[in-house]
């Protein structure tokens, strides 16, 4: 495994430019959405997705998709101050997040769920936004299930009562970890490892999540269109 790696950008999808043909994340329907769904559902406002690419590459090495919903508080043990009498509040559904095979063991899947992170704040400080939701497929059987579901864990999503595979974070937890790590510590350092981890938003088919996450300190982002440079640790950080 590389200890250097070159500097790597998260950039808005753009399917006129961004090289998928040879993605291979290790599971079929993650590779078909990026290469056939994700250009249409992002050119018809149903969702966001953004690449990670080594600087002077366009060929895809990882990808996330975000969009936003309503989730109704009765699901939740405990309805969240301010709630509205109908019920329904805000979320961002973390659907598609994916690492090529050839690539994980760098940590994008960490840098990609730090991206999610800072830009559910920026989604957050805009509109409203009370949480981040997914939920973790099962594919690959129960071991699998289990590791995915740890992985989240360590983030601070916690499990439906009512449903063990969908998961919830509120933004008060997510801004608390993006405030305090330290702007200088890479994007990608000291989460936990897994190789193959996996959402899917509610009305949608079940997705896959590849990686390990941190995130660093806040600061203003405006990564709705423009590209970012994203630093990597110069030592291995297993995804």
């Amino acid at each position: 495994m590389p200890t250097e790696h070159p500097a790597l950008r998260i950039e808005r999808f753009n399917p006129a430019r961004h090289d998928r043909a040879d993605f291979d994340c290790g599971v079929g329907r993650l590779d078909n959405y990026l290469k056939l769904s994700a250009r249409k559902q992002q050119k018809d406002d149903m969702t966001r997705v953004h690449v990670v690419v080594e600087e002077g590459s366009s060929r895809v090495l990882g990808y996330h998709a975000v969009n936003l919903g309503m989730m109704n508080a009765s699901q939740l043990e405990r309805r969240p101050r301010g709630t509205p009498d109908h019920g329904e509040i805000p979320v961002l559904f973390l659907g598609q997040v994916a690492v090529d095979e050839r690539q994980q063991g760098r940590g994008l899947g960490g840098i990609l769920m730090h991206h999610v992170f800072e830009k559910a704040c920026v989604i957050a400080d805009a509109a409203g936004c009370h949480a981040i939701l997914l939920d973790v497929i099962s594919d690959g059987g129960e071991a699998a299930f289990s590791r995915r579901k740890s992985w989240y864990e360590s983030f601070g999503f916690a499990a439906f009562a009512s449903n063990p595979a969908r998961m919830f974070l509120a933004m008060k937890q997510v801004r608390a970890v993006v405030q305090k790590m330290p702007r200088s510590r890479p994007a990608a350092m000291a989460a936990p490892s897994s190789r193959q981890l996996s959402t899917k938003p509610s009305s949608q088919s079940p997705r896959q999540i590849s990686g390990s996450c941190t995130a660093r300190q806040r600061r203003p982002v405006t990564m709705l269109s423009t590209p970012r440079r994203v630093p990597v640790p110069s030592w291995p950080a297993r995804t």
